[in-house]
């Protein structure tokens, strides 16, 4: 019993990160598909190089959020899964 009550804590942890990764991440894989589907072929040739740097820096800037709070979230549960272990 023991050990199917550890085993869902582990399933439902790794579901938990795999949803939060998801939701991170999905809204900046649209806006990149969004852009490069429907913004880039509006543009002429001399706005390209100019935006690109701008597109390029700022998608980083988003990224870098997300990243950040997955890793924080992941150290939280690791943390609390250890704190429920030794109090049983």
């Amino acid at each position: 019993m023991a050990f199917l009550n550890s085993l869902l804590k582990e399933k439902s942890r790794r579901i938990m990160l795999i949803l939060y990764a998801l939701t991170s991440v999905l809204p900046i894989l649209l806006v990149i598909y969004i852009c490069l589907n429907y913004v880039v072929p509006e543009l002429n040739a001399e706005q390209i190089p100019k935006l690109s740097n701008l597109f390029i820096y700022s998608i980083g800037l988003v990224t870098i959020v997300p990243l950040v709070s997955f890793f924080l979230i992941s150290r939280m549960a690791n943390v609390l899964e250890k704190q429920l272990v030794h109090s049983k």
